[in-house]
């Protein structure tokens, strides 16, 4: 289990909010997939991508995720 720093703690508080958004665009894409829209779907979950990384990248320094050897890894 990770332990439960102030570091630890504002990571997550920091990727929560960008990750949830991000999740309800890939629900809708799902809803609104149609292969000739492809390319705009794909506009509107890439417009996310900064958004998430940020502090994905915070929360991988502070041990949380594939990088930091808690879980593993992603693919």
């Amino acid at each position: 289990m990770i332990p439960a720093t102030p570091a630890v703690i504002e990571a997550i508080g920091r990727l929560l909010p960008p990750l949830l958004d991000t999740l309800d665009r890939v629900a809708w894409v799902q809803r609104h997939l149609f292969p000739p829209l492809a390319g705009r779907l794909a506009d509107a979950l890439a417009a996310r991508r900064a958004a998430v990384a940020g502090p994905l990248s915070v929360a991988i320094i502070n041990g949380i995720g594939p990088q930091g050897g808690r879980r593993r890894a992603w693919t």
